[in-house]
């Protein structure tokens, strides 16, 4: 099952704070890092996402930030991830 969250909602609920930190623990990188990743949306201008996969093999983590990029066409709007 896909799930895809914001960094705000992950920030606004400790229980998701520790679910979040658990499921990174053994990644070791910064670019799992709540506090990078909160630094990143600021200075990006953009919203941070993550997603999670999991199935009967596993888990698979993904964050991204999503900026908007400028629109060629007025009527559509277009985003960087």
């Amino acid at each position: 099952m896909l799930k895809v969250y914001s960094l705000k909602e992950i920030e606004s609920d400790q229980n998701a704070i520790r679910n979040y930190e658990e499921f990174v623990k053994d990644h070791g990188d910064i670019y799992y890092n709540i506090s990078y990743l909160s630094t990143i949306e600021i200075l990006k201008e953009g919203i941070i996402y993550y997603c999670i996969y999991e199935n009967n093999y596993g888990k698979v983590f993904y964050p991204f930030i999503k900026r908007p990029v400028n629109n060629l066409e007025p009527t559509r709007e277009y985003f960087d991830i």
